[in-house]
């Protein structure tokens, strides 16, 4: 018995690791989101990032399944783009939103608002169906709601990940 209780417990473990790991719940990309922002080690920041950009098993099933969404992977493949340059563009824009964030004194007391009422928009493509969204991140810091756009958020093969760049800039609601 105290056998069974044990895998169990272990088999939930590694499910929520794993969970976590493959940025498969949005939820918690937001949230490390701000976390990775709010860093002073710009080395967490550009894990982050790179985490947040499609990785080589998305490319693998994308082009398996002949799939082609906003240039990826076809037009990188064509164009001879390294995967790791959607992760290092990710970087360069968050990098400008962060020293914003400073500058107008919002990042210290920064945190993600959960917003649970995602619209989800599906396209068919070669007969796959793919979930995205590409609502604003709502933040607070202080008294201050703050909305930005992270991207488009695409889930191929059970994992998010990033297809469009982030923007560079925010905005403050009720301004």
């Amino acid at each position: 018995m105290n056998r069974v209780l044990i895998i169990v417990t272990l088999l939930v473990f590694n499910n929520c690791k794993s969970q976590e790991e493959d940025y498969s719940e949005l939820r918690f990309i937001y949230s490390e989101f701000v976390e990775a922002l709010k860093s002073k080690d710009d080395g967490i920041l550009i894990d982050f990032c790179y985490m947040l950009a499609p990785v080589e098993s998305t490319f693998e099933f994308m082009r398996k399944n002949k799939l082609c969404y906003r240039g990826i992977p076809c037009k990188m493949d064509k164009d001879g783009i390294a995967i790791t340059a959607i992760g290092d563009r990710i970087f360069s824009n968050l990098i400008r939103m962060r020293n914003e964030l400073v500058d107008d004194g919002l990042l210290d007391d920064l945190v993600h608002i959960d917003s649970t009422n995602y619209k989800w928009e599906t396209n068919i493509i070669n007969k796959i169906p793919i979930n995205g969204t590409e609502m604003p991140v709502i933040l607070k810091s202080g008294n201050t709601i703050i909305s930005y756009r992270l991207g488009e958020m695409i889930l191929i093969n059970n994992k998010w990940s990033l297809f469009t760049l982030p923007k560079t800039s925010y905005s403050i609601e009720g301004k």
